[in-house]
């Protein structure tokens, strides 16, 4: 009976410590929730003032159709601007392979000359 007792207290234990571990971790999104309360208000504010585009006020009222013409619009922008950017992302690239092939230029250039120190030094 005594070793009966002492498992359920050992296991009441365990479930204790984790109610604590699970307790400090709530404290703690609390504390940061709290922290950025205003702008999440702001931002899921029933009336929309803090939401931007189709997913705020505009999106209050309209069918389906004009909703569907909201989001094509919307995802035109996004197109164009993609489309915008895709020079200086080739760009990036090429600089990213040459940068590369100087890199390991370099490194084995630096090898080489490390080891002829080292022979020097020996």
């Amino acid at each position: 009976e005594i070793q009966e007792k002492r498992q359920h207290y050992n296991k009441c234990r365990q479930d204790l410590d984790e109610l604590r571990a699970e307790h400090q971790v709530l404290r703690r999104t609390i504390t940061l929730l709290e922290q950025d309360r205003a702008r999440y208000q702001k931002l899921l504010s029933p009336d929309g003032t803090g939401m931007e585009g189709p997913v705020g006020s505009d999106a209050e009222g309209k069918s389906m159709e004009e909703l569907r013409q909201m989001s094509e619009k919307v995802m035109d922008q996004i197109k164009s601007k993609k489309q915008a950017v895709q020079p200086q992302l080739d760009r990036r690239k090429d600089i990213r392979k040459q940068f590369e092939e100087v890199e390991q230029d370099w490194k084995t250039r630096k090898h080489a000359f490390e080891n002829t120190t080292n022979k020097i030094q020996e």
